[in-house]
């Protein structure tokens, strides 16, 4: 199939190189001139593991444009990957979306279909549908795509899916896609089909409950310190319950990333205008936004409120292991923090940078002239750290907020270690 992908972010640019390891010829554009610049001289915008090996091996299958006015001649499937940014009252921006479909009405030639992977408002991709149709003649029917990638795992999750969900009113847009599926041999089961509205609340709900699930155990794990209870063995004991299931039970400072943080808002914000209160998605919010000033509590209680000066080293800066995105990332949020209270920060990531801290590239370094450590990101490297290192530390403390040190008895070698859901 000739395949048309409009926004070559982190679910654009995962979805089309999978495309095209299943055959396919995919357009890839984006208004972002320097993006495409660089992925047609070969440098990959983000990090994420196997994208760059899967470009190399189907460059033939890739084309990468700007222009949103050409290369749309005898398209069968166009994709919608656009950002749709929830703005601080939790409406959802689709003017992106608006702009691409306008787009494909002035220049397709024949009958297609558009998949939006966009998340939206349910009743959007209806509306959208009815606008489409009062602009052209052409039969351009809508299926709602939401995509579940996890950054840091996202090409695997593609061609590997739990689920694909496809919200659809046309049968044979529903043909067609499924079609467009059909190299990666999906099982029945995998393959869920929903009305419209369905489909987009699906992609809501399934972030709004998984963020409530951080949020939870966030909030258990206070209790924890007040009541000399152990987080790790209270998780346990909750993972061995197949009801509750073992993911997303890691508790630490907060959630982060492009899609919890907006998609919760949005939802909240979507049933305020059916006059619904999602008092639990409202509550994992505050939740989430709190689990910071808690983790910088501890901070300033070791430090008696005064950190003016202080030099901490922090580990990590991407909201998760395994990718270089830093938005609505705890790490910066903390940073933010230290900073208004006059502390000095250097970082290091393995593939994030933030250009407001001094950054170092060897995680050697970064002990040299630090007063004490603070993780933030979970990185593998981080986990086996020699204790050498650690002794560096003028103040001898670490502040773990990823609980990846829970294993290691860092008191032994004099160090004061502090985590979450322990009482130290």
């Amino acid at each position: 199939m000739n395949i048309c992908v409009f926004g070559i972010g982190y679910v654009g640019l995962s979805a089309s190189i999978c495309l095209a390891k299943l055959g396919h010829n995919i357009i890839c554009i984006d208004k972002d001139f320097k993006k495409i610049n660089n992925l047609k001289n070969g440098v990959i915008p983000i990090f994420e593991p196997k994208i760059k090996e899967l470009i190399k091996e189907n460059k033939d299958k890739l084309t990468f444009e700007t222009s949103l006015d050409k290369n749309l001649q005898n398209i069968d499937i166009y994709i919608i990957a656009v950002g749709t940014p929830t703005k601080d009252n939790g409406e959802v921006d689709v003017k992106s979306i608006y702009e691409v479909i306008d787009t494909i009405i002035n220049n397709a030639t024949k009958n297609s279909i558009i998949i939006n992977k966009s998340t939206v408002p349910i009743g959007f991709n209806n509306k959208l549908q009815d606008y489409i149709n009062t602009k052209t003649s052409l039969k351009l029917d809508v299926i709602s795509n939401p995509e579940f990638l996890r950054q840091g795992s996202a090409i695997d999750d593609f061609l590997n899916p739990e689920r694909i969900i496809l919200g659809y009113n046309s049968d044979f847009a529903l043909k067609k896609v499924l079609e467009m599926y059909k190299p990666m041999q999906l099982k029945e089961e995998q393959i869920i089909t929903t009305d419209l509205n369905s489909s987009e609340m699906i992609k809501y709900a399934s972030n709004s409950f998984l963020a409530l699930k951080i949020s939870f155990i966030n909030e258990i794990s206070k209790l924890c310190e007040k009541t000399n209870a152990n987080i790790e063995q209270v998780k346990k004991g909750l993972m061995s319950d197949s009801r509750i299931g073992k993911k997303f039970l890691n508790c630490g400072i907060g959630y982060g990333g492009s899609c919890f943080p907006k998609d919760t808002k949005a939802l909240v914000n979507i049933a305020k205008n059916h006059n619904i209160e999602l008092k639990t998605i409202k509550s994992a919010i505050e939740a989430n936004e709190a689990q910071i000033d808690y983790f910088l509590q501890k901070i300033l209680s070791f430090y008696k409120e005064n950190i003016s000066n202080k030099t901490f080293a922090l580990l990590g800066l991407a909201f998760k292991p395994n990718t270089n995105d830093l938005r609505e990332a705890p790490s910066i949020k903390l940073i933010n923090k230290l900073a208004t209270l006059g502390a000095n920060i250097i970082a290091y990531d393995p593939k994030a940078r933030y250009d407001k801290v001094k950054q170092l590239n060897n995680i050697a370094q970064i002990f040299d002239n630090a007063d004490c450590l603070i993780i933030a990101t979970e990185w593998d490297e981080f986990k086996d750290i020699d204790i050498k290192l650690f002794k560096k530390l003028k103040d001898k403390v670490i502040f773990d907020g990823r609980n990846i040190f829970k294993n290691r008895n860092l008191e032994e070698y004099g160090l004061k270690y502090f985590c979450v859901g322990k009482n130290e």
